[in-house]
């Protein structure tokens, strides 16, 4: 069963930048994120229905083929991809639920939130400097 069905929105990955990156490479911070949001709209007009089977699906594939050694073409089109929000904004609300999972499981202690580790700057620069993304994955 697909994640999207049960469940829904779950914040898979993010980005971290390490403090140094921040404060002694800031300009290269803002050139990745950019990067990064141009990448992520790439592998969003991969997908079709949750399926690497866009416009841009047959890069992608090579690309995790060639990072992985996978051998087989099939395995990725055919499976249920993770989808990338193309303008690089992470679900703090998902991630919220799962950091109160972890506390109640006892893995988490104290009175952190997400938003305490959050700076959405780079992302919300970056994306409004590459403009509103518009799919082509047709």
């Amino acid at each position: 069963m697909p994640n999207d069905k049960w469940y829904p929105g779950q914040e898979q990955a993010v980005v971290f930048y390490g403090s140094s990156f921040l404060r002694q490479r800031r300009e290269a911070a803002e050139r990745f994120m950019t990067a990064y949001i141009r990448a992520a709209r790439y592998y969003a007009d991969a997908l079709i229905d949750g399926h690497l089977r866009g416009r841009t699906a047959g890069s992608v594939i090579d690309i995790v083929m060639e990072a992985t050694g996978l051998k087989d073409r099939s395995v990725l089109s055919d499976m249920t991809s993770n989808w990338v929000d193309p303008n690089g904004r992470m679900n703090v609300v998902a991630m919220a639920e799962d950091l109160n999972f972890f506390k109640f499981q006892g893995l988490v202690t104290g009175d952190i939130q997400p938003a305490d580790a959050i700076d959405n700057t780079f992302q919300v620069a970056a994306a409004h400097a590459l403009g509103p993304y518009h799919a082509h994955n047709h």
